[in-house]
């Protein structure tokens, strides 16, 4: 042993000595845009707890809340992670219009884990809308806010006031047209249902152009680089049926399927209509075609067929 090495050793006979900590972290935790230079690599994303789990109250100024029945808001959330962590082109689209606090806990969870500070984000998000919850004060002073609701509802009160799929403008110059150059946004694409009902999933696209157009006006089309396809009443159906490519006449952009919002009926019949809330899960299929399941009820995702049967009520598609 050379004198250099001697020096570079560290004594520990005594346990004194201190040994070179290896990083327990992704070394691009602190930059989640490093995780997209890998292009194919499918990366592992971290899992948001229902509130109802949660053992410990979340203080937002100077208060004690507990949120629960966060799954529609949990579900999309871990769909539009998927999404980021799968698509290389719509990360910056997702920072110019989403709400700050989805932003980050989309990247917090795409470093693989959950914070303290994500759950107070999640909160932030739910004091910051405008939508009515239901709220009680327990004996120990927490404010319990029930946060179910439709998940359609989670993108009109939570994404952000700049997100939209599409936008639609009439460029009609007819005098007698009510809605001349007239602009519509959407928070998601609707269908028409009956196309659906009898053709089934392999017709989304007809559906979905079916109710994007004014009838007999000129109009032009513009879609976001990410997606939401409503179908609440559409019905069970198979991962299978569902198609992976889409392609709008709007649009030269090609969308690919990322994940499917799942509804999970309340079982059994209950007479107290306010318990029937039912559950959301998020099914996502990730870059190397597998389909996994994220449920906030559950530590750990799942990994399911192709011919899972599912009652979905939102499609994320991205470019």
């Amino acid at each position: 042993m050379t004198i250099k090495d001697e020096t570079d050793a560290y004594e520990n006979w005594r346990n004194l000595g201190t040994s070179v900590k290896k990083r327990k972290s992704y070394y691009g935790a602190a930059a989640p845009e490093i995780l997209h230079v890998t292009e194919g690599k499918k990366i592992k994303i971290g899992i948001l707890t229902n509130g109802n789990l949660l053992h410990k109250c979340v203080n937002l100024n100077k208060k004690k809340y507990r949120f629960v029945d966060t799954c529609p808001l949990d579900s999309v959330i871990q769909g539009l992670t998927t999404t980021y962590c799968d698509s290389n082109v719509v990360q910056i689209c997702m920072e110019q219009m989403l709400s700050p606090q989805v932003v980050e806990i989309v990247k917090q969870l795409a470093t693989g884990t959950t914070k303290l500070h994500t759950y107070k984000l999640r909160g932030e998000i739910y004091l910051s809308s405008n939508f009515e919850f239901r709220k009680t004060t327990l004996i120990n002073n927490t404010i319990r806010v029930e946060c179910a609701m439709n998940a359609v509802n989670v993108l009109q009160y939570f994404l952000g006031d700049d997100f939209h799929s599409t936008c639609t403008t009439n460029i009609c110059d007819s005098k007698e047209c009510d809605v001349t150059h007239q602009t519509l946004c959407s928070k998601t694409i609707p269908i028409n249902i009956n196309i659906i009902k009898k053709n089934g999933f392999k017709d989304l696209i007809q559906s979905a152009e079916d109710c994007l157009m004014f009838n007999k006006c000129n109009f032009t089309t513009e879609l976001s680089n990410i997606l939401f396809i409503d179908t609440c009443d559409c019905g069970t159906t198979s991962l299978l049926d569902i198609p992976l490519s889409v392609k709008f006449k709007y649009s030269s952009s090609s969308y690919l399927l990322r994940s499917a919002i799942n509804f999970i009926p309340p079982i059994g019949k209950i007479d107290d209509f306010d318990k029937r809330i039912g559950h959301y899960t998020c099914l996502s299929r990730r870059v190397d075609g597998t389909w996994e399941v994220y449920n906030d009820l559950e530590k750990k995702k799942l990994t399911v067929s192709s011919n899972t049967i599912i009652l979905p009520h939102l499609l994320i598609y991205s470019i």
